[in-house]
């Protein structure tokens, strides 16, 4: 399967959250269209049988959508209340282990896609000849508090804001959805820190445009670069975002 959904997910005495993830991936399996079935993982952080049970129910309970895709593959993982680092970490060694798919869609468990969404546009551009060098499309708002600089990329069909890791702004990491090529992150792996990425060489480093920064010097090649489509609303622009952040509760659980 060329995509898969990864919903990272907690649920646990710190922080009750089976009703958020419930709403989100009620509103992932009716507004993500696609043509061809889907590979649905669960990555889960120690959460239990019972808040994975009813994350299952909402997925398989959607039969009536006017938009949406169907579930080719289901599958889950279980960090063991070890961090939000882990549990990427292991929901990535399960799916390469299966044979990993060609993109990935990650969206922690308090998103609410609001509006249908059409990833063909991303998958022909992340294919596209000159695009080999993009690894992460961001899917939600884009926030800064120091000057950050951008150029502008076109393919045959769209318009796409790339980032550029010489602004003033340090973009530190976010969870806010995200498609990313398989080959993005390559050898790297997430350290026990939930705000870093452990890379070869032992060192951290913030998720955007720092380990793009670092992607880039030390292993110069592809999927190195982050991009932003244009004719996205911000999540400023509230009820008229694609995705909306909701609910109120933590969204770690496990102290470190």
């Amino acid at each position: 399967m060329s995509l898969a959904i990864v919903l990272l997910t907690a649920e646990g005495p710190k922080a009750r959250r089976t009703k958020y993830a419930v709403e989100t991936v009620d509103h992932l399996r009716r507004n993500v269209i696609s043509d061809e079935p889907i590979w649905w993982h669960i990555a889960d952080d120690g959460s239990g049988r019972t808040h994975m049970e009813k994350i299952h129910d909402a997925a398989y309970g959607v039969t009536e959508a006017e938009q949406g895709h169907a579930i080719g593959h289901w599958s889950f993982s279980d960090s063991e209340g070890r961090g939000y680092g882990p549990n990427v970490n292991a929901s990535r060694d399960l799916m390469q282990a299966e044979s990993p798919p060609e993109f990935v869609l990650y969206v922690e468990d308090d998103w609410r896609l609001a509006r249908p969404l059409d990833l063909r546009p991303m998958f022909y551009m992340l294919r596209h000849e000159d695009f080999e060098d993009v690894g992460m499309v961001r899917l939600s708002y884009m926030a800064w508090t120091k000057p950050l600089f951008a150029l502008f990329r076109w393919d045959d069909h769209h318009q796409w804001l790339e980032l550029r890791r010489d602004s003033e702004e340090p973009f530190i990491f976010s969870g806010n959805p995200r498609l990313e090529h398989w080959d993005f992150l390559g050898e790297m792996r997430w350290a026990k820190d939930v705000h870093e990425l452990q890379g070869r060489g032992g060192l951290p480093g913030e998720y955007e445009l720092d380990i793009v920064w670092r992607l880039k010097t030390r292993d110069a090649g592809a999927r190195t670069e982050i991009v932003f489509p244009c004719d996205f609303i911000p999540a400023g622009a509230g009820d008229a975002s694609l995705f909306q952040h909701f609910g109120a509760e933590r969204s770690f659980i496990h102290d470190e």
